[in-house]
């Protein structure tokens, strides 16, 4: 059986991306395009995630509902800290199994940045950091590295990356089930 996510989307809160957007828009196009599960995308800006939480209704299992499209509790995040004498900028997707638990990462992603001012936040927490505190909330949150290839922002970008999942992410590297491999 075939299956089709995106699980890379945003709001109009990230730099770079349509005033049109909106979960409404997005659950129409999935229909036409014959995709079956979308992110919510930007989670952790507060404005979006309050519409997220006003127009999806839950559906069980971590997903959530709206105009028969289905959704789960996602958002992208930059994080920029020092690692391996290095400054290093990766971009991760991260991804809430309920509404409680994106409660609780946006009040502590919250110490590390500004989660009102880009639907994109930029954290200063190394991506092994933020695997750790996301799973201290709820174990069963993913971290998958976005757009892996990408030079400036991706895990194994030749500007700031890294060698392997082991050198990022260290004894969390096995929390690691999956990367995207797309460029953005």
């Amino acid at each position: 059986m075939a299956y089709v996510a995106d699980l890379h989307t945003h709001s109009p809160y990230a730099r770079g991306t349509s005033s049109q957007l909106s979960l409404e828009n997005l659950a129409r196009w999935a229909d036409l395009k014959g995709i079956d599960l979308l992110s919510s995308g930007d989670f952790t800006h507060p404005q979006w995630f309050q519409h997220t939480r006003d127009v999806l209704r839950e559906a069980g299992d971590g997903l959530f509902e709206l105009g028969g499209a289905q959704f789960i509790l996602g958002t992208e995040v930059n994080c920029v800290a020092e690692q391996g004498g290095r400054s290093r900028r990766v971009h991760m997707l991260v991804f809430a199994p309920s509404i409680p638990s994106a409660e609780r990462i946006n009040t502590a992603l919250a110490a590390s940045g500004n989660l009102g001012g880009d639907g994109r936040p930029t954290l200063h927490l190394s991506p092994r950091d933020l695997v750790g505190t996301l799973l201290d909330i709820d174990s069963q949150c993913l971290v998958i590295p976005a757009h892996l290839w990408t030079p400036w922002f991706g895990l194994y970008g030749s500007k700031s990356g890294f060698d392997s999942l082991e050198d990022c992410f260290g004894d969390l590297a096995g929390h690691i089930y999956s990367v995207e491999t797309g460029l953005s």
